[in-house]
């Protein structure tokens, strides 16, 4: 089996190694040496440890740029979404209130934050919909803050907090 028949079997773009031997046990004897070989090759690229992509000659779309960084395990799982559909099976996606948590925590050189400053650098530098800020979960937030232990983040969910209170008291 090689790489065209792949992509054609295959119409997501991250590919795991369990969707790979999926495809190529019932065609070779070594899935590990035929993955690796494809690798050497270019055919596919590993982004990390049993995730690829094509190989940029096979890709159809362009490739975004990765990162990973190491979390405490129990903020790992706190605002993570399952989503499944039937063309590209199941994954994990952050919610917005993970995304943004760990947008934040991440961010090098901010420091902490108060209150107004953060909303300052929630306003203008991450250019956030205040509007849509206000929906998100408070609670949510407040855990993932627990767990990072972020002041930041815990300034975060009191933010929403105290903009949901004035909103219903005004």
């Amino acid at each position: 089996m090689n790489i065209i028949q792949i992509r054609k079997e295959l119409p997501t773009s991250v590919l795991t190694h369990e969707m790979l031997e999926d495809i190529l046990s019932p065609h070779v004897n070594n899935v590990n040496a035929k993955i690796s070989y494809m690798v050497k090759k270019g055919e596919l690229v590993r982004l990390k440890k049993g995730f690829y992509v094509l190989g940029e000659e096979y890709r159809t779309t362009p490739l975004d740029r990765f990162s990973y960084k190491s979390i405490p395990l129990q903020a790992y799982a706190l605002g993570i979404d399952w989503l499944y559909d039937k063309t590209h099976g199941g994954k994990l996606i952050a919610t917005a209130e993970k995304a943004l948590c760990d947008k934040i925590k991440f961010d090098r050189g901010i420091g902490r934050l108060s209150q107004s400053k953060l909303e300052t650098y929630l306003a203008h530098d991450l250019r956030i919909d205040m509007e849509m800020l206000f929906n998100l979960d408070a609670e949510c937030i407040a855990a993932i803050a627990s767990a990072y232990r972020s002041f930041n983040l815990e300034n975060l969910a009191k933010l929403i907090r105290r903009r949901r209170h004035n909103a219903l008291n005004s």
